[in-house]
């Protein structure tokens, strides 16, 4: 298994809720979001200019043992 590490950030409760709710819908956590969005800002090398539509990086960027939900 690979080692991680933790972030801890601060937001607002219901702002938790709506990005719970929405990345459910797509089939994927919260964490799984933050990592996607993290690794392509990384790989892209800038901040949130190329992102597409939520379920293509979702094909491109997760694992394929993780079920997308449509």
């Amino acid at each position: 298994m690979a080692k991680t590490a933790n972030i801890n950030l601060r937001i607002e409760p219901e702002t938790k809720a709506c990005a719970e709710s929405l990345f459910n819908s797509f089939g994927i956590s919260v964490t799984d979001a933050i990592n996607i969005f993290l690794n392509t800002s990384i790989m892209e090398g800038d901040f949130l200019s190329k992102l597409s539509n939520p379920a293509t990086i979702m094909k491109l960027r997760l694992p394929s043992k993780r079920p997308v939900v449509s």
